[in-house]
């Protein structure tokens, strides 16, 4: 599964069409699924409804890739997103690999660590200009709306224990972005 967030409306019609163009340039067989495929059954008013999880402009593409099914969802910043027990809006990051580098720090499993290492390894320059680049005023907003003080906390925990096995790292300069939000 992909999940793939759009800044604006134009945009998420624009990036349906760039994978279903590439499907087919590749001869993959793809079909666009029901938006109300991935939907919850409720009951109101003894009248049983089916209602969609995603509310705005949002895509679900099925993908045949020979033994795997690949299946990509794609919707808008500010879509409404509901969840059995809440909901939440769908948030777009401008700097979406500096996004994915804290999530990292924030969840910290085994897996984690190893992408970290291989990054940094491998993509040391671009990991580099990746920090550097930081957020947009629009990208802190929407990390001081999903992260917690405890979250931050978190984040911060499990990079220092990552500096003391890797003192030279580039993530180093992590903590200056921490510190914004």
């Amino acid at each position: 599964m992909i999940d793939i967030v759009c800044k604006d409306q134009q945009k998420t019609i624009e990036q349906k069409n760039i994978i279903i163009n590439y499907c087919e340039m590749k001869r993959y067989k793809c079909s666009l699924l029901s938006s109300n495929i991935y939907g919850f059954k409720i009951s109101l008013n003894k009248k049983k409804l089916i209602i969609p999880n995603l509310y705005g402009i949002y895509y679900y593409i099925e993908v045949d890739l020979q033994d795997l099914k690949l299946y990509i969802s794609i919707d808008t910043a500010g879509n409404l997103f509901i969840r059995r027990k809440g909901f939440s809006y769908t948030l777009y990051f401008d700097n979406f690999g500096l996004f994915s580098l804290l999530y990292k720090f924030l969840r910290y499993k085994v897996t984690d660590k190893k992408d970290l290492e291989e990054y940094e390894n491998r993509y040391i320059d671009g990991i580099e200009r990746i920090i550097n680049r930081g957020f947009s005023k629009n990208d802190f907003n929407n990390l001081r709306s999903s992260f917690g003080e405890k979250d931050r906390g978190r984040i911060i925990k499990n990079l220092n224990e990552y500096l003391k096995e890797h003192p030279n790292s580039v993530y180093k300069k992590l903590y200056e972005v921490i510190e914004d939000i």
